[in-house]
């Protein structure tokens, strides 16, 4: 049975300032990108708003927060074809894509997630939309409250365009 508590929605929030606070994470290396000018923003559907954009070469920000290796640093996510092709870590700007290469997910694997998740198969289900381009910018799942180590959560946003 689905039980989102205050406390699920007040974690999001948190994590959602922390990752906000942390700003620009600099440098891209190797990787030039621009902002994006268009605005669908007006479409209500989330999937029909990200499709409008037609992005499948982009930058996001990510901080993903599990029981796994580099839990909770912020990366930026590079994909070329919809296919995560680096993921630098913020604070020194080394890539760790070998070392994590499940781990952090396109859009369209955000999206997906989201609807692989039937919220009666679990205790607590939040998702939260990015109002401009519709992707998951907060995906938090609990899947037994009573356990320690099965909750995780994607924290997304600083969405850019990836140029050539």
């Amino acid at each position: 049975m689905k039980r989102t508590t205050c406390v699920d929605v007040i974690m999001g929030y948190l994590l959602a300032a922390t990752l906000a606070s942390c700003g620009d994470h600099g440098t891209e290396p190797g990787y030039t990108t621009e902002p994006i000018s268009e605005d669908h923003s007006a479409i209500a559907d989330p999937y029909a708003r990200w499709q409008a954009y037609n992005l499948t070469n982009y930058a996001i920000d990510q901080r993903v927060m599990c029981y796994c290796p580099n839990a909770g640093e912020i990366v930026g996510v590079y994909v070329r074809e919809n296919v995560v092709i680096d993921v630098i870590r913020s604070s020194d700007g080394r890539s760790i894509l070998a070392e994590v290469p499940y781990l952090h997910k396109t859009v369209e694997e955000l999206f997906a997630l989201t609807t692989s998740v039937h919220p009666d198969s679990v205790d607590s289900l939040v998702i939260q939309y990015d109002e401009r381009f519709g992707f998951p910018s907060f995906i938090y799942i609990d899947v037994d409250a009573r356990a320690v180590d099965d909750e995780g959560s994607y924290l997304s946003q600083g969405l850019r365009r990836l140029l050539p």
